[in-house]
């Protein structure tokens, strides 16, 4: 008998650090973000009322190969305020695949799963 081979999958993990902020007088605490598939926009993982002082992780795993979307937003338009030690990192099965210390009011990160090598820059890092 054949067997159907399984279907390829992914882990997703976002690590966002407000490690050093205080976010709570911080617009309202205005920051939000989401992971979604581009086409459908269908909502993978979502977030908002960032922790002070703290490092989140989330993780999505066994996401099929499609064309995704995280998007972080921030209503006043500050991002992670002053905070120097603040970020968001995106990694797929381990591997960094983009993130940003600083941000306005959107920030962006578009990916494909799988990812192709010639998709990485010279650093390694995934470019858009």
């Amino acid at each position: 008998t054949m067997s159907s081979n399984p279907t390829s999958c992914y882990d997703i993990r976002i690590v966002i650090t407000t490690v050093g902020a205080n976010m709570k007088g911080f617009e309202n605490n205005a920051t939000s973000w989401e992971l979604y598939r581009k086409r459908s926009r269908e909502v993978i993982l979502q977030g908002d009322q960032l922790q002070d002082d703290a490092k989140d992780e989330y993780e999505a795993e066994c996401i099929e190969q499609d064309d995704y979307v995280f998007k972080i937003t921030n209503r006043g338009g500050s991002g992670f305020g002053k905070c120097s030690t603040c970020g968001y990192y995106l990694y797929v099965d381990e591997r960094y695949i983009g993130g940003n210390t600083d941000f306005a009011d959107v920030d962006i990160v578009n990916f494909r799963l799988p990812l192709y090598q010639r998709e990485l820059n010279d650093d390694g890092i995934f470019f858009n």
